[in-house]
């Protein structure tokens, strides 16, 4: 599923939409406009793979196969929020390894390889879309257009442009004026439904607050600040099992030494877009998640 991505994104790219300027139309079999999830997704596939290498179930070739095949298509999909959590997870394994024996110096290694990585990202960007953007990646980032496109404030909100931060302080303030901040407005109901009978009355209502643009404004809208907090402790709850498990040297404590650095990235999101409103993200986490979380219990009750 993974693997698969890097072929199909080339051909997407440089062939079925190579006159196209946006990239968010490289999304791999996951279809159009989903190049932010597609990267996401491949990045959390990364320390997964780096923590089979560092329990010793695949080798460095193939790990250097693997982990470039991963990462071509956040290359070339224009999803500057992969230079933002990809160090994270080229790092983040060796921090969690249950020895110190050569840890610093795995660190120090994998920190010049994610230098190496940020480079060949920010010339491959450069390379593909500077000529339709005029302007760099970098220049992008400073920008005032690239802040405003997360946060837009209210001279802006008129005009329906609800950045993510946006909804999020959107969600807060009117939260707190109907008296529903702590609790919500219930599940389901600031949520939209193919079935229009069937969608929530808090989001007919303020559909223009962005109410499910992302997992933490979702949250808030339907759960209140309980829902969050207990969002945060399943969490915890789950990174405990990880890091208990981390230890083995099986195929589980591969899985849970990457999968560390997941909840962390899966954690991140919560404020990019709606995490576990999307499929191969949600399915995913939830079904290797019970898995490491039965082992944790079968391990306790042994």
């Amino acid at each position: 599923l993974s693997l698969i991505q890097s072929p199909v994104t080339l051909y997407q790219r440089f062939v079925k939409y190579a006159g196209v300027e946006t990239g968010d139309v490289v999304g791999g079999t996951l279809g159009a406009n989903t190049s932010g999830v597609l990267s996401v997704y491949l990045v959390c596939t990364i320390p997964v793979v780096l923590a089979f290498y560092l329990k010793g179930k695949i080798n460095r070739l193939l790990l250097f196969l693997l982990v470039i095949i991963l990462f071509i298509p956040t290359t070339i999909n224009e999803t500057k929020f992969s230079l933002f959590i990809l160090p994270f997870a080229l790092v983040s394994p060796f921090l969690f390894l249950t020895t110190n024996k050569a840890k610093l110096r795995n660190v120090l290694l994998s920190s010049a390889i994610t230098i190496v990585f940020l480079f060949i990202f920010t010339a491959i960007y450069n390379k593909i879309y500077v000529s339709t953007n005029q302007a760099t990646l970098e220049t992008q980032l400073k920008s005032k257009g690239y802040h405003s496109y997360l946060y837009h404030g209210d001279e802006n909100l008129i005009q329906r442009r609800v950045g993510r931060f946006d909804s999020i302080e959107l969600a807060f303030r009117q939260l707190s004026k109907s008296g529903h901040l702590l609790i919500g407005v219930g599940a389901g109901n600031a949520s939209p439904c193919s079935l229009k009978k069937m969608e929530g009355e808090y989001f007919k209502k303020f559909s223009h607050y962005g109410p499910t643009q992302t997992y933490l404004t979702k949250t808030l809208w339907e759960f209140g600040i309980v829902g969050v907090i207990l969002s945060v402790v399943f969490l915890l709850l789950v990174l405990r099992d990880a890091i208990a498990l981390r230890v083995q040297n099986d195929i589980v404590g591969a899985i849970s030494l990457g999968w560390i650095s997941v909840i962390f990235i899966v954690g991140g999101t919560f404020i990019y877009f709606n995490t576990f409103g999307i499929n191969i993200i949600s399915y995913l986490f939830w079904y290797i998640s019970g898995y490491l979380a039965s082992k944790r219990y079968n391990m306790c009750t042994e």
